[in-house]
């Protein structure tokens, strides 16, 4: 998985870095949209649920104005 957007967000999250390029908030937004559109029209999208829930989680731990890369900062519950 070598890409540049991946190496971009392993640095930052190696370096402890998350500030926002595309903050938690906007990925929360974003892939609300996506999950509700898919529902709409009878797909599954499994792994973009998944990802909604990440972000959520690091969203309600604090973290919306954080880069998108902190989205592994919110505790499972």
């Amino acid at each position: 998985m070598d890409s540049g957007f991946f190496q971009l967000k392993a640095a930052s999250i190696l370096a402890n870095d998350y500030t926002a390029s595309f903050s938690i908030a906007n990925a929360v937004k974003d892939a609300e949209l996506v999950v509700e559109a898919a529902e709409k029209s009878g797909v599954l999208v499994d792994t973009a649920v998944a990802g909604l829930k990440r972000f959520e989680r690091a969203l309600h731990a604090g973290y919306g104005d954080k880069d998108m890369a902190a989205s592994g900062l919110g505790e499972i519950e």
